[in-house]
C-alpha cells in the first residue's frame, strides 16, 4: 500500500452509512466513529443474538428479514460526531427503521426540495 492509496471502504472510520434490507422496503442509516467493518460485525452479532435493543436486529428477528451487510453504502464522512449525527438525520427517510432525531420542518422542506430537484434534473449533452 502506498501513502496516497485510497482507503478501502470497510477500513474507513468516522462515517455515515446505509444498510439496505433484502425486503427492499427498509434501510438503516447510522453513524460511527469506528471502522465500517467493525460496526458491520457488531450489527451481525446483534442480529445473531436477536438483540431487541438494536433496530437492525429487531427488524430482522420480528419480520424474518436479512440485511445486506456486505454492500454497505457510505453516505458521508466526518471526524466530528455532531456533524455525523446531523448528516445521519438528513439521510434518514420514512423507510429508515432507526429511531432517529427528526429534522426541523424547515430542513425537511429543504431536503424535499433538493431531492426533488435532483430527481427531476436531467443533463443535456
Amino acid at each position: 500500500m502506498q501513502p496516497k492509496d485510497p482507503i478501502a471502504l470497510k477500513q474507513k472510520s468516522g462515517v455515515i452509512y446505509r444498510i439496505d434490507c433484502h425486503c427492499g422496503r427498509a434501510n438503516y442509516v447510522g453513524e460511527t466513529g469506528k471502522r465500517v467493518c467493525t460496526r458491520m460485525h457488531e450489527h451481525e452479532l446483534a442480529v445473531r443474538r436477536k438483540d431487541k435493543r438494536t433496530s437492525v436486529a429487531a427488524h430482522a428477528s420480528s419480520l424474518g428479514h436479512d440485511f445486506d451487510f456486505g454492500s454497505v453504502r457510505i453516505l458521508g464522512q466526518s471526524d466530528d460526531r455532531i456533524s455525523r449525527l446531523l448528516q445521519e438525520s438528513w439521510h434518514s427517510t420514512a423507510e429508515s427503521i432507526k429511531r432517529h432525531i427528526d429534522l426541523p420542518a424547515a430542513y425537511q422542506a429543504l431536503r424535499e426540495q433538493i431531492n426533488g430537484a435532483d430527481e427531476g434534473h436531467t443533463r443535456q449533452r
